[in-house]
């Protein structure tokens, strides 16, 4: 309202940068949590029954966990069915592609940054860590992640509170972190391309999917879950597999694993 004053203007602005950043937290939030019904494990095979028993174990755990396996076998469903099967299932379930992110980018997008080298139209953007607080953070495809982000991963495990990009004001959170990864740590630890500490910390608590390869016996039910799924929601019921198909799946050494069927 006038008269206006430089001071009153940059209250309103500063406002308008709150509303704006809830909100968009809040449709990332409705996302994430909504983001259709629980995973459906389908599992037949004693390989993949094996690695659900040890799911469920390590999901009544608090610590860190390293879901391995190679790329499209289910690493990121697993990590929801612990998430589930935990006390934290009703808090939210967050998700981040770390090889999206390169650099100083993937260590904004997990802690969040004030004003600094990430100046932009909002001065300040909450990180992954702070929408997952009180749920769980997963973490795709750890071995992507650089040193330097390794070391401030380390300290979120051990202090459980974060720096956001351009501060030093701490904030407590409480997060449990999953990971998934394709490569072995190990190897990366004796290529120095990984720490050999938070290594130790990931591998504690670990779980390895099988390749749909060597479980052969869900390769049927994976299928007929997918075709009921897709005819479902293409609207044309529920298709039939021919012996052909049948005999194909069954011929079929799964390169691409899950995804690819």
């Amino acid at each position: 309202m006038k008269p206006w004053t430089p001071d009153g203007i940059e209250l309103v602005i500063e406002r308008l940068e709150r509303v704006a950043r809830l909100e968009r937290e809040n449709q990332y939030l409705r996302q994430e949590i909504s983001g259709g019904a629980p995973p459906e494990m389908i599992a037949k095979s004693p390989a993949m029954i094996l690695a659900m028993r040890t799911a469920s174990r390590l999901a009544r755990s608090r610590g860190a966990v390293l879901i391995s396996g190679e790329p499209g076998s289910g690493k990121n469903r697993l990590a929801q069915f612990i998430h589930l099967n935990s006390s934290r299932s009703e808090r939210p379930f967050i998700r981040i592609k770390c090889a999206q992110f390169p650099g100083l980018l993937l260590e904004s997008e997990l802690f969040g940054r004030e004003q600094g080298p990430f100046a932009g139209p909002f001065r300040l953007r909450t990180g992954r860590f702070e929408l997952a607080d009180g749920g769980t953070l997963l973490l795709e495809g750890l071995s992507d992640v650089s040193l330097d982000v390794q070391q401030k991963l380390l300290a979120v495990l051990d202090h459980q509170e974060i720096r956001r990009v351009g501060s030093a004001r701490p904030i407590a959170v409480d997060v449990r972190i999953l990971a998934t990864t394709t490569r072995d740590l190990l190897d990366l630890t004796r290529e120095n391309r990984f720490r050999e500490d938070l290594c130790a910390r990931f591998t504690a608590m670990g779980v390895q999917v099988p390749a749909l390869r060597e479980r052969a016996e869900d390769v049927l039910p994976l299928a007929r879950h997918f075709a009921d799924h897709f005819g479902r929601t293409s609207g044309l019921g529920s298709p039939r597999f021919s012996q052909e198909a049948l005999d194909r799946m069954a011929s079929c050494n799964w390169p691409g694993n899950v995804s690819e069927l």
